[in-house]
């Protein structure tokens, strides 16, 4: 089983940068969320930055409720923000089946080569059937199947690895949430992206970086 202590040995920074993807989670949800696409877009533009630290606190908050004492960049971390997503309607229990799937592989300590096959075979049955996938369940598969190449490319240590594509998983799951309440469902998959950016950032290029 995965030895969760020894793979975050700064584990609250990092938790601080992933959670920091999902700080407006609670912020914003009087205003409802905008079904045209115009008054999405224009809510995003209209972000109150004057909001932004109360939002970076409530969102550290949110995290807290939603994960309990489970430290955030784990495997039953993961599953729990992904039964989140599922609660909240931006994924149906079908779309989260497949990334599920990868918590688990995580969970049980599998190579990163491993879990990326799996994850490249996922992504392209997802696109094979574009049409009818959710958009965010493909987004947060390819962000998967990327973070396992980018792992094996800039760690040479497994522990490591599986680092940084839990930290990947957990931005990407925090930023669609966050996401979905800024602008509504449709821009969740834009940013589960940016919410993996910035966690990965941190885990493979932080004060204690892995070295190839």
């Amino acid at each position: 089983m995965l030895n969760t202590g020894s793979i975050h040995p700064r584990r609250a920074m990092l938790a601080a940068a992933i959670a920091g993807t999902a700080a407006a989670l609670p912020v914003l949800p009087a205003l409802g969320q905008p079904s045209d696409p115009e008054k999405q877009k224009r809510r995003l533009e209209e972000f109150p930055a004057d909001k932004a630290g109360e939002a970076h606190g409530d969102g550290l908050d949110a995290i807290k409720k939603q994960i309990g004492d489970t430290p955030l960049s784990t495997p039953p971390a993961l599953q729990k923000l992904l039964d989140e997503l599922v609660r909240r309607g931006l994924l149906t229990p079908a779309d989260a089946k497949d990334i599920a799937e990868i918590i688990a592989m995580l969970k049980a300590d599998k190579p990163v080569s491993d879990i990326k096959r799996v994850a490249d075979q996922m992504h392209e049955r997802l696109l094979k059937a574009k049409d009818k996938s959710s958009r965010l369940a493909l987004a947060i598969v390819g962000i998967a199947k990327n973070s396992c190449l980018k792992a094996l490319e800039f760690a040479k240590e497994h522990r490591y690895q599986i680092r940084i594509v839990c930290a990947d998983i957990g931005g990407a799951l925090t930023g669609a949430q966050a996401g979905a309440i800024f602008g509504g469902p449709a821009v969740a998959a834009a940013t589960a992206v940016i919410g993996a950016i910035a966690a990965s950032a941190y885990s493979a290029f932080g004060d204690e970086p892995p070295r190839r």
